[in-house]
């Protein structure tokens, strides 16, 4: 029987809770051997070397001082007769490799990670991902897996793990290492029956602290979650050819119980978090976010923004089960349904439901609409400027990271260069000389080498020349003038009168509550002054509006429409991936603050009215948005009929002023809510067909006579 009598030096890679309360086991059942720590924060080594605990992961247990930390991994590795890592799952594939380099093939390596990793396109657990990175590990890697709360074990709480391997030699040696009076070990061959365990227990613990918050769930629903998950649990574990009584003893259905329901798992606690988020997410500004928006907007606009990030981590602890079961055709229906919720926003009643009835899953999914927030409320008068930093960090976040997701082609480093290379040949991309020359140039140098900051500096170029510059006094100016304008008109019988109609109460009852988008029909590039002139006079939220490149031809009028609360969007940019995505983002960030915005999806006006070129990536990115943010996004079809012909021609001598002299009819249809179209995956093409019909049904006129409907109003 191996003994420890040559071992000399551990090392534990990661100082985490879980990796530091090891180090603490062994450091004080062991107080010969010499323990190193691996950590990636200053301030953890700094903690465990000059205070004697890890304050940020583990505060108020003392560490023995036979424990030592660095940040320094071959300082850490040196020497090292047994190697355990404890770090994140999705850093283990990276930091095996560096390992690799400091370690001989005598070193016992173990692992107190749980999860999945990823490595070329293939889905591994962790003892395979080690294998991966070291190859004279195989064999011989260690898992140590079980019902193992760092905060029981530091203070000497009976505990039971798995260790196991399926080489007999380096598994007694770690298994010797963490055995007290306290903590005992069961060796086991069935390694990834045990690490199988561990992982998927963490999803379920998730689905488990949800429902602990949500309307009448209770202890009942808890035990049936967790009867669901076994049963899923068993059917993954086939995939790896694990031993059934494995998945039922204590690193996994053991483990999985005291994960669900216990107040220290951090999975249980994550869910709970998400559950409170979802069911009192906080959407107004209180006094003092009220108080300091009025002086520093960015300030309070990156803190809001910073809380929507927090779904991440557990869509990306289900993922590759997701993945998985696919590949193998396997039905995991409440694992479904969670990573549905986590990832895809469905509201909660998904989970909730498919527990209760998992044969159902198809049924209850097709039926169930994302989650539905309030919108923020306070933010509407906030300057679009205030949030560039936020849409260029998105934009160049969105076109560098998605190259890296192997489900997500569309913005692969070639497709990007090629699509830009192939823009700069197109010669109608027409813009102001100045942006155009710093745009060629940046393009036309773009590289493997540059991509990265060539992105960036695209991304600003285009943001700052998209977003508006909101002024409320000169906003008042702007409507002031077109009123002191019709008015003259009128009086001086030079045409000049608006009408409006359709469904004007309906839209003031839904403003409160929703994020409205006006989508209009477009038969003059100068629609957006009768559509904001009747929405003033309308009472309707006054939103963002578009205004097309091509009739802003100096730097002044820019100026001026921007500052009125117009965005310019220059249709003959759209085939520009950095483009298109740095307007997407625009339209996403207002969305998410609760700002109104007024966009023609067509970009190009039809003076006919018949709504047939309409962008549909218009529709994607506001379906994306709602997915993203979980606000509910309203779409109010507006059909603007002129008496006479507007003009066609883009010319210096149409100018903003003389637009004013056109007598309108313009109708607002009842709002189109878009979380009704969220059960479908055909969404996009649903609500584009839906406007296209509406603009043809609600249209007052066809021809350019008179048609009022029956509940006019008359401005």
């Amino acid at each position: 029987m191996p003994t420890l009598d040559k071992i000399k030096t551990v090392t534990i890679v990661g100082a985490g809770s879980w990796g530091t309360s090891i180090a603490i086991v062994i450091g004080e059942s062991k107080p010969k051997l010499k323990i190193k720590m691996w950590a990636y924060e200053k301030s953890v080594v700094s903690s465990i070397n000059n205070r004697r605990e890890n304050s940020q992961f583990l505060p108020g247990t003392l560490i023995p001082k036979n424990v030592s930390a660095t940040t320094s991994l071959k300082e850490s590795l040196l020497q090292s007769d047994v190697v355990l890592i404890a770090t994140p799952s999705k850093i283990v594939y990276d930091i095996s490799q560096k390992i690799k380099k400091y370690i001989s093939n005598k070193t016992h390596i173990g692992f107190l990670t749980k999860g999945f990793c990823k490595v070329d396109q293939e889905i591994l657990t962790i003892s395979q991902t080690i294998s991966a990175a070291i190859p004279w590990a195989e064999g011989k890697v260690v898992a140590v897996c079980g019902p193992s709360h760092a905060e029981e074990v530091v203070n000497k709480y009976h505990t039971c793990l798995n260790v196991a391997g399926k080489s007999e030699f380096p598994r007694k040696i770690v298994a010797q290492l963490i055995s007290t009076p306290y903590l005992q070990c069961r060796e086991t061959d069935d390694i990834h029956g045990v690490e199988l365990g561990g992982t998927l227990k963490n999803p379920a613990a998730i689905a488990a602290g949800m429902i602990s918050v949500l309307p009448k769930c209770g202890d009942n629903l808890a035990g049936a979650l967790i009867s669901e998950a076994l049963k899923e649990m068993l059917l993954l574990a086939k995939v790896f050819k694990a031993r059934k009584e494995t998945i039922i003893d204590i690193s996994g259905l053991g483990d999985l119980v005291a994960t669900a329901l216990s107040e220290h798992s951090r999975n249980r606690r994550f869910g709970i978090d998400i559950s409170n988020q979802i069911v009192k997410n906080k959407k107004r500004l209180d006094l003092i976010e009220r108080f300091v928006l009025k002086f520093k907007p960015e300030d309070i606009i990156e803190k809001m923004s910073k809380k929507l990030n927090y779904l991440a981590e557990g869509a990306y602890a289900i993922e590759p089960l997701i993945e998985l079961a696919e590949k193998h055709d396997i039905a995991i229906p409440v694992y479904r349904s969670l990573y549905e919720v986590l990832l895809n926003k469905k509201s909660p009643s998904l989970l909730i439901e498919t527990i209760k009835n998992p044969g159902k899953f198809k049924q209850i999914y097709s039926r169930t609409k994302i989650q539905i927030s309030e919108r923020k409320k306070g933010l509407e008068k906030v300057k679009g400027n205030a949030y560039i930093n936020i849409i260029i960090e998105r934009t160049v976040k969105k076109i560098t990271a998605a190259e890296n997701e192997s489900l997500n082609k569309k913005f692969s480093r070639e497709k990007i260069i090629s699509r830009l290379k192939e823009f700069v040949e197109d010669s109608s991309s027409s813009s102001s000389i100045k942006l155009k020359r710093r745009e060629l140039k940046i393009i036309e140098s773009l590289n493997e080498k540059n991509y990265e900051n060539s992105i960036k500096i695209l991304a600003k170029l285009y943001v700052n020349s998209i977003t508006d510059s909101f002024n409320p006094v000169f906003n008042w100016i702007f409507i002031k003038i077109m009123q002191f304008s019709y008015i003259l008109n009128f009086f001086a019988g030079r045409k000049g009168k608006i009408t409006i109609s359709g469904s004007k109460e309906k839209i003031n009852q839904i403003d409160e509550s929703v994020n409205i988008i006006y989508v209009p029909t477009y038969r003059s590039y100068y629609d957006f002054i009768p559509l904001c002139y009747s929405i003033k006079k309308g009472r309707f939220p006054f939103p963002r509006f578009f205004v097309s490149k091509d009739i802003v031809k100096s730097a002044r009028d820019q100026w001026l429409i921007k500052l009125a609360g117009g965005f310019i969007v220059n249709p003959a940019r759209m085939t520009n991936p950095i483009y298109r995505e740095s307007l997407s983002e625009y339209i996403s960030v207002m969305i998410e603050h609760g700002i109104p915005l007024l966009y023609f999806p067509q970009h190009k006006p039809e003076p006919d009215g018949a709504g047939k070129n309409i962008r549909i990536d218009f529709f994607e990115m506001i379906v994306e948005s709602l997915f993203k943010h979980t606000i509910e996004i309203v779409l109010v079809p507006v059909e603007i009929s002129y008496l006479e012909k507007p003009p066609e021609k883009i010319s210096r001598k149409v100018t903003i002023l003389k637009n004013l002299k056109q007598k309108a009819i313009i109708n607002f249809s009842d709002p189109i809510y878009l979380s009704d179209f969220t059960t479908d995956n055909n969404s996009v093409d649903q609500i584009n067909e839906i406007i296209k019909s509406v603009w043809e049904n609600d249209s007052i006129s066809n021809d350019f006579g008179i048609k009022l409907n029956s509940d006019e109003m008359i401005l």
